[in-house]
This record gives C-alpha cells, structure tokens and sequence, in this order.
C-alpha cells in the first residue's frame, strides 16, 4: 500500500528546481536559453509571446486556439566546466548551440553542491586562468568521464563528488507554481506534470471558474480515499472568480494530484485531491504514446479557447526522494550494479537513452524483487528519516556489536514531537540574528 502525504505537508516539503525569477545575470548575457518555451514548435503556431519586465520573465498568451497552446519546460542546468570555460566569459557552451534536448529531473540540493578545484594523487592546486585553460581543453564527454586517466600530460579534476552531488535519481514527482494574470473571461488555462511519459492535467475553464483533474492514458484509473474508482475530479467550487491575478500551484505526487489557489487547497468531491491508481512500471519516456515529448519536457503551462493570460514567476518544485542506500549498496546510489556517477549521469541526461534496453534494465534495477534494503516494519513502530536523503543514511544502516540491527524504533523511546521553529539560523550579519521569515509552526 502506497501511503501518501497529505497536501498541507506536501506544501512544506517540496524541493525548488527551477524559479523563473531568480536566473543568474551571466546566463542571460551568454544567451542561455529559457527552461519555459514553445520547443519544436513552428514560428507560425507560437501564440506565446516571452518578454521581460521589470528583470523578471514574463510570458503571455492572446486569443489561444481551440487545442492547447503549449508552454513547455526542459530542464538545461549548466556544468561546472562551463562557466569555467564558457560562461564567465559570455559565450554559450557547444552542447547547447548545437540544440540540447533536456534531461531528467533529479534529487539535486544546492546545499550540497561543491566542486573540489583538486586534481592527482598529490592534490594540485590551479589557479582561475589555469582552470579555464584546463575546462576549454576537454571536450563535454571527457568532462563526464569519472575514471582517472591521463589527459594532456596531467590527470583531469576528479569528477565524483560532482556527479553524485548533483543528483544521481530521477525524481517524477513534481509541482508547478505560478503567478497567473487573467485577462480574459473565456477560454482554458492548463496545467500538465508528465511522470513516466503520462501526462497528467489540471485544467480551469475561465468562464465557469470551476477545474478538473484528467489523464487520457488507460493506464491509470483516479480513485477515492478508499480505493474505489471515482469521476469525481471536477472541483466543487469556483477557483477562480473572473478576471484577475491568481496564484496557482499544481502537483502530483504519491499518485496523489492537488491544487491550490491563492495558497487555499481545492477540494475535488468529498477530499482535497485526488488519488489515482497506474498500471505498470514508471520509466522515463523521451516520448509519450502519441509521439509528444515524454519526461524530457515533463511541466507545461497551456492555454486554449480564446483565453488570453500573462504569467510571471513560474516554479518547478519536486517531492523529496527518499534513497534506499543501505550498507548493501555501498551508501552510493540506490542502483543495483557498478554504476559510476559519471555513468548514471549520462542516463539522467541523454533523452534518446532513455528506452533502450540497457537504460531500461538501469532504472529498473531501482526496485529489485529481493531488495536488501526492504523489510517490515513492526507495529507501532518508526523509521528516522533524514531530509538530505543522498548525503545521510537512514536507519537502514543501523548496526549493533557490527552487525545489521532493526531500522526502527517503538513508540516508547519518541519523546515528543517538534512544533515550532524558533531561532532559525541566518546567513547574513550579525551572527546569531535569527532569519524572522522561517519562523513558525512546523506542519
């Protein structure tokens, strides 16, 4: 039985990935391209018009046709060797002039991102101009490389921590947020998360205010709290009240969908979401059953029936993914097999992989049948999990006199349960000053 997180708490645990309103100033000079665009479509069918005001991004619709419009994003994050090479010097690296094609989502922290300027046995030392002489000289594949071979008469930076650092497990749940301005009194916006090559809609007819829930795949069945098939995926109410400026926020997650608007959680027949059931295993698709782009492109903003909107901040939020690494897999990746960083990298980030035999056995080796790292749990029982799943074990690693011991705890030994926030720390001066904004319940 999957157990599902109820909305309230999904809210306070999902992980930014990308927000349209903080994008670095020498992306923008070097020419990056945006996350959010209309990719693969003909100049003559783009309806959606990307500006920018006030230094943020800005994107608006007129009189959108019958059929969607579609707003797309692909995630395109940088590496570490080209601002070194490229970037810090306003130009674009190779792999994106030539056209990239995005890559999967992943369990990436920026607080646990950091790059060792070290390289060989004797841990040399560069300097920045020796650096971008170093990053200019390796082509993007040597770049991706983790083994230690020599290259031009020195041993290239060691590539570990920076693969594994950002991020080595796809993560396919995920959310959508955005500032939306209605201009029109007609007309549909639509929402879409694709997790495993399935799309998943949120769409708000304008005219009524009323949204509803839908997937056209059969694959997947919505259902009630209790299991039990349901059409009830038509809010009760109005969301929206004519035109205006609103704050939406869609997710799908647990194999749960919820929206809010203005902060407030929808309810959808008698609960605040909707549960549904998926058949089958959940793989990454580069494209879907009707040949559209899959999870290489797996948020989009739509736009349909003459509706005319302006959209300012946009962000892209996921689930935390939980790494089942135990001392049986090496505390590395929850892969089973000899999979270097570098290596699961490149199937994180090359879409066209993604269905060939041997990408499909990699991510399929996520959930053997005699996983180590599953038990049973015992009754009235916990597990301590950490919220920095890829640099912290879990209890799963527990060991007494050497050897495994149960990866949980019994009720008698919990003694309380945090409530508040109260002395956040701050990252700015004077030290001990507390950071006012983070402090509060904890939900």
């Amino acid at each position: 039985e999957l157990r599902r997180k109820p909305p309230e708490k999904m809210w306070h645990m999902l992980q930014k990935v990308d927000d349209t309103k903080f994008i670095a100033k020498k992306l923008k000079e070097a020419g990056w391209p945006s996350r959010w665009d209309q990719h693969d479509t003909a100049d003559a069918e783009k309806v959606w018009v990307i500006g920018e005001a006030n230094g943020q991004s800005k994107y608006s619709v007129k009189s959108a046709g019958e059929s969607p419009a579609w707003l797309r994003y692909r995630h395109i994050a940088p590496r570490w060797y080209e601002w070194d090479a490229y970037l810090n010097e306003g130009v674009l690296p190779p792999r994106i002039q030539t056209g990239y094609q995005g890559e999967l989502i992943a369990d990436y922290y920026a607080y646990n991102h950091h790059q060792q300027y070290q390289v060989g046995p004797n841990k040399i030392s560069f300097t920045d101009r020796q650096l971008k002489d170093l990053a200019k000289n390796f082509p993007a594949e040597v770049h991706d490389e983790f083994d230690h071979q020599r290259s031009i008469g020195i041993r290239r930076p060691t590539q570990y921590f920076y693969d594994r650092n950002l991020g080595m497990h796809w993560v396919g749940d995920l959310c959508v947020d955005a500032e939306v301005d209605v201009k029109s009194s007609q007309g549909q916006v639509v929402f879409q998360l694709v997790e495993g090559g399935i799309a998943f809609n949120c769409t708000i007819d304008l005219a009524s205010g009323t949204a509803a829930f839908s997937c056209d795949d059969d694959r997947v069945q919505f259902v009630d709290s209790s299991g039990s098939p349901t059409s009830s995926t038509e809010s009760k109410n109005r969301v929206i009240k004519g035109q205006g400026k609103y704050s939406i926020r869609f997710a799908n997650y647990d194999d749960r969908l919820a929206l809010w608007v203005n902060k407030k959680l929808i309810r959808f027949g008698s609960d605040n979401f909707v549960n549904y059931i998926r058949k089958g295993d959940v793989l990454p698709k580069w494209k879907n059953q009707k040949g559209q782009r899959g999870d290489a492109e797996p948020v989009a903003i739509g736009a349909a029936g003459g509706a005319e909107l302006e959209i300012g901040r946009i962000q892209v939020l996921r689930d935390i993914y939980y790494v089942a690494t135990t001392t049986y897999r090496g505390g590395l990746a929850e892969y089973l097999g000899p999979n270097q960083p570098a290596e699961i990298r490149r199937y994180l980030t090359t879409p066209s992989s993604w269905e060939t035999p041997k990408t499909v056995e990699f991510f399929e080796s996520r959930n053997p049948e005699n996983d180590p790292a599953k038990y049973q749990i015992a009754d009235d029982c916990f597990m301590p999990m950490g919220d920095n799943s890829p640099q912290s074990l879990d209890a799963r690693s527990w060991t007494i006199g050497g050897q495994p011991a149960p990866p949980y705890f019994h009720r008698d030994y919990l003694s309380g349960r945090a409530m508040v926030i109260y002395w956040p720390h701050s990252w700015n001066w004077p030290p001990g000053w507390p950071n006012f904004k983070r402090m509060g319940f904890i939900h």
